[in-house]
């Protein structure tokens, strides 16, 4: 059942890319862009169904396990990242701009990384079957991962609120901050499951469920806001040939 989710999200953010294909040469447009470009690539770096394959790919190549898990997860903290740089090109413009988002977003989330990698690292990652253990470096790894996102998140919500002010934002605002919701709630019952339970179907369904949401809400509304701003650019009528 999670890899129906996980496909059906990675589904939205085929559906958001194609919608928005000639924006990766757009200044203004091209952080919601990579950021669903970001998040459909995570899901599928961490989908169950693909992730046996992948190891074991990886494994007769470079002896080493879990990579695709970690790559993954690097990719969920970007889209997070993406997800601010989002919303705060609504609220806050120039060098202000750039200086919040290197002290609240490039730096914490380029630390977040860091940290992944040297809990990875540590934790002996590469040799072990699973992530989902009982060392207590996966279980910093894990804790490290969700705090991240929900950070990045958090933050972005914070100014999706501002943004959904502006009755011409509302609608598409509105979608991003449920989807964030969503993320952040998904992030936070995982770390929660993974810390004090023991995994099970039933919680794996929820978080991804929720994590789903996210990016699948976080794609649709990048699509929607694209088309909505593209409306109104028309073929130009052809002139009649006598």
């Amino acid at each position: 059942m999670t890899t129906v989710v996980v496909l059906l999200a990675v589904g939205f953010t085929v559906y958001s890319l194609w919608v928005r294909r000639i924006t990766w040469s757009c200044q203004w447009e091209i952080s919601a862009t990579m950021t669903v470009a970001a998040m459909g690539l995570g899901m599928l770096l961490v989908c169950n169904a693909i992730n046996p394959f992948m190891d074991a790919t990886l494994y007769q190549v470079l002896h080493w396990r879990n990579i695709e898990n970690l790559l993954g997860h690097v990719c969920m903290v970007f889209a997070a990242a993406g997800a601010v740089y989002v919303a705060s090109s609504r609220v806050v413009r120039g060098t202000k701009r750039a200086r919040i988002l290197r002290i609240w977003v490039n730096i914490p989330a380029g630390l977040s990384v860091i940290a992944m990698v040297a809990t990875f690292a540590a934790g002996q990652a590469t040799q072990l079957p699973t992530l989902y253990t009982d060392n207590v470096w996966m279980l910093a790894y894990q804790n490290i991962v969700a705090s991240a996102v929900i950070y990045l998140l958090a933050v972005a919500a914070k100014m999706l609120l501002i943004v959904r002010r502006d009755p011409r934002h509302n609608p598409t605002a509105n979608i991003y901050l449920w989807a964030c919701i969503a993320g952040i709630c998904g992030f936070g019952y995982r770390a929660s499951a993974i810390t004090y339970f023991a995994p099970t179907p039933h919680t794996s369904l929820v978080a991804v469920g929720l994590i789903g949401l996210w990016v699948a809400g976080f794609a649709a509304a990048a699509a929607g806001s694209w088309q909505r701003k593209t409306r109104h650019l028309t073929v130009p009528p052809q002139p009649v040939r006598a």
